[in-house]
Protein backbone atom coordinates (compact mmCIF):
# COMPACT_ATOMS: atom_id res chain seq x y z
CA UNK A 1 0.00 0.00 0.00
CA UNK A 2 1.77 3.27 -0.86
CA UNK A 3 0.93 6.70 1.01
CA UNK A 4 -0.44 9.72 -0.94
CA UNK A 5 0.35 12.68 0.42
CA UNK A 6 -0.89 14.86 -2.71
CA UNK A 7 -3.84 17.03 -0.23
CA UNK A 8 -1.24 17.57 2.20
CA UNK A 9 0.93 19.45 -1.24
CA UNK A 10 -1.85 20.96 -2.23
CA UNK A 11 -2.74 22.13 1.19
CA UNK A 12 0.47 23.92 1.07
CA UNK A 13 0.28 25.08 -2.33
CA UNK A 14 -2.83 26.92 -1.67
CA UNK A 15 -1.54 28.54 1.88
CA UNK A 16 -0.20 31.88 1.89
CA UNK A 17 2.94 33.05 1.26
CA UNK A 18 3.96 33.61 4.70
CA UNK A 19 1.56 30.84 5.77
CA UNK A 20 3.37 28.37 8.34
CA UNK A 21 4.15 24.51 8.06
CA UNK A 22 1.38 23.00 10.64
CA UNK A 23 3.01 19.55 10.51
CA UNK A 24 5.96 18.26 13.09
CA UNK A 25 9.13 19.11 10.86
CA UNK A 26 10.64 15.94 8.32
CA UNK A 27 7.38 13.73 8.73
CA UNK A 28 6.11 12.82 5.39
CA UNK A 29 3.19 15.10 5.43
CA UNK A 30 5.01 18.33 6.30
CA UNK A 31 7.37 17.29 3.05
CA UNK A 32 4.82 17.66 0.84
CA UNK A 33 3.22 20.61 2.50
CA UNK A 34 6.57 22.23 2.08
CA UNK A 35 7.01 20.77 -1.50
CA UNK A 36 3.70 22.09 -2.07
CA UNK A 37 4.12 25.37 -0.61
CA UNK A 38 7.40 25.94 -2.69
CA UNK A 39 6.08 24.73 -5.70
CA UNK A 40 3.48 27.55 -5.50
CA UNK A 41 6.21 30.45 -4.38
CA UNK A 42 8.39 28.52 -8.08
CA UNK A 43 5.05 29.98 -10.14
CA UNK A 44 4.98 25.72 -10.96
CA UNK A 45 1.64 23.84 -11.31
CA UNK A 46 -0.02 22.55 -8.66
CA UNK A 47 1.22 19.44 -7.30
CA UNK A 48 -0.37 16.20 -8.35
CA UNK A 49 1.01 12.32 -7.38
CA UNK A 50 3.01 13.40 -4.48
CA UNK A 51 4.09 9.96 -2.80
CA UNK A 52 6.99 9.32 -0.85
CA UNK A 53 10.63 8.21 -2.21
CA UNK A 54 13.78 6.87 -0.31
CA UNK A 55 15.43 8.91 2.75
CA UNK A 56 14.02 12.20 2.31
CA UNK A 57 12.77 12.62 -1.60
CA UNK A 58 9.19 12.62 -2.93
CA UNK A 59 7.99 12.10 -6.29
CA UNK A 60 5.56 14.03 -7.83
CA UNK A 61 4.55 15.92 -10.91
CA UNK A 62 6.74 13.00 -12.84
CA UNK A 63 9.81 14.26 -10.74
CA UNK A 64 11.62 13.79 -7.46
CA UNK A 65 12.53 16.13 -4.44
CA UNK A 66 14.94 16.10 -2.12
CA UNK A 67 13.46 17.56 0.88
CA UNK A 68 16.67 17.39 3.36
CA UNK A 69 15.89 21.04 3.60
CA UNK A 70 12.38 21.25 3.96
CA UNK A 71 12.38 25.37 3.08
CA UNK A 72 14.37 25.01 0.02
CA UNK A 73 13.42 21.64 -1.99
CA UNK A 74 15.79 20.78 -5.58
CA UNK A 75 14.47 19.09 -7.73
CA UNK A 76 16.78 15.70 -8.32
CA UNK A 77 15.05 14.39 -11.48
CA UNK A 78 13.18 15.97 -13.75
CA UNK A 79 9.92 14.54 -15.81
CA UNK A 80 12.63 15.62 -18.91
CA UNK A 81 15.60 13.04 -17.19
CA UNK A 82 12.83 10.37 -17.10
CA UNK A 83 13.02 7.69 -19.89
CA UNK A 84 10.17 6.09 -21.06
CA UNK A 85 11.09 2.53 -18.49
CA UNK A 86 10.49 5.71 -15.58
CA UNK A 87 14.53 5.68 -14.41
CA UNK A 88 17.02 8.00 -15.29
CA UNK A 89 18.91 7.24 -17.98
CA UNK A 90 22.11 5.82 -17.12
CA UNK A 91 23.92 6.33 -20.53
CA UNK A 92 27.74 5.91 -20.18
CA UNK A 93 27.35 3.10 -17.48
CA UNK A 94 27.26 5.61 -15.01
CA UNK A 95 24.83 4.34 -12.02
CA UNK A 96 21.42 5.63 -10.98
CA UNK A 97 22.81 7.10 -7.94
CA UNK A 98 25.28 8.81 -10.03
CA UNK A 99 23.21 10.24 -12.30
CA UNK A 100 21.36 11.76 -9.53
CA UNK A 101 23.89 13.12 -7.98
CA UNK A 102 25.03 14.68 -10.55
CA UNK A 103 21.28 15.78 -11.89
CA UNK A 104 21.63 17.31 -7.84
CA UNK A 105 24.35 19.17 -8.23
CA UNK A 106 23.33 21.01 -11.58
CA UNK A 107 19.73 21.67 -10.28
CA UNK A 108 21.64 23.38 -6.84
CA UNK A 109 23.97 25.28 -9.20
CA UNK A 110 21.02 26.66 -10.42
CA UNK A 111 19.47 27.79 -7.37
CA UNK A 112 17.48 24.03 -7.49
CA UNK A 113 14.49 25.62 -9.37
CA UNK A 114 12.70 23.62 -11.98
CA UNK A 115 9.11 22.88 -13.02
Amino acid sequence: MSLHLTSEAVAGYVAGDRALNPHPRSSPNSMAWSLGHWLRLQGCPPPREVRPGRGYTLHANGGRFDLTNESQPVMVVSPADVGAEGVASTEGGLSESAVRDDLFVTHARHGGTAC
